[in-house]
């Protein structure tokens, strides 16, 4: 998949954020995102220092690198499972 796709799918998928009603909810989990590289490895595609938290190389909000496959963020529950490539962690 081109990068500029899987972009498109994960704005896309952040955007049902805004626009779908919590119900009153603001229950929150983790979420993994990966994709792949051009060799086809898995690499993270949360943007660099975006991350809300742990990775294998830092400890806390903000200081991830890109395509660290361990970085995460809080979505809202149910969000994560609609982006292609995200994983919830538990």
């Amino acid at each position: 998949m081109k990068k500029s796709s899987l972009q498109s799918i994960i704005t896309a998928a952040f955007s049902i954020v805004f626009i779908e009603p919590s119900h009153g909810k603001n229950e929150m989990e983790k979420c993994q995102i990966i994709g792949f590289d051009k060799s086809g490895h898995e690499i993270g595609l949360i943007k660099e220092g975006m991350a809300d938290c742990k990775s294998e190389t830092s400890t806390c909000a903000g200081v991830n690198k890109a395509g660290e496959k361990e970085a995460w963020l809080y979505l809202p529950k149910g969000i994560c499972e609609k982006i292609q490539g995200g994983t919830i962690v538990k």
